[in-house]
């Protein structure tokens, strides 16, 4: 009986083992072959990439990853997703939001926001969806307007 025990416990200890990394790898297999067989089941983005702004407009300057900006991250695509798509060549450079808070949702009041390319200024919905563009060689300054109930607006001057 002690020997059958002793053998029983030595097999245990290294099958066990053996047994675990042969159902790990399995599960990869199966996960591997899942994907392949519907190459549209890949997860998609729950968010954009958080944006990596410039300190100035120079080539040289460096780069800072801020806090995550929701608006920031998207109008960075948005810009870049533009210079692919119309052929030319840009950088995105920085982001403001004029009218909502930085971290609001989506569905907030939520008027517009600016994002800043190397060559285009472009305002933006809170949706990142286009109002108009206007190449810096043509923006000549910016004027902001507030009112006493904190309406207000932007007006870019040629």
């Amino acid at each position: 009986g002690v020997v059958k025990g002793v053998g029983m416990g030595v097999l245990g200890v290294v099958a066990k083992p053996v047994m675990g990394v042969s159902d790990g790898i399995s599960s990869i297999a199966t996960g591997f072959h899942q994907q392949i067989q519907d190459p549209k089941s890949v997860v998609s983005r729950i968010r954009p990439a958080r944006a990596f702004e410039k300190t100035d407009a120079s080539d040289d300057a460096p780069v800072v990853l801020n806090n995550l900006d929701i608006f920031a991250a998207e109008a960075q695509e948005y810009v870049m997703r533009r210079t692919i798509t119309h052929g030319y060549s840009d950088e995105f450079l920085c982001s403001c939001t004029l009218g909502f808070p930085r971290f609001s949702n989506r569905s907030a009041e939520a008027p517009f926001g600016i994002a800043l390319g190397k060559m285009y200024v472009f305002l933006l919905t809170r949706s990142i969806n286009k109002v108009w563009k206007l190449p810096f060689t043509e923006l000549s300054h910016v004027v902001l307007k507030f009112t006493d109930n904190n309406q207000g607006g932007v007006e870019f001057v040629r």
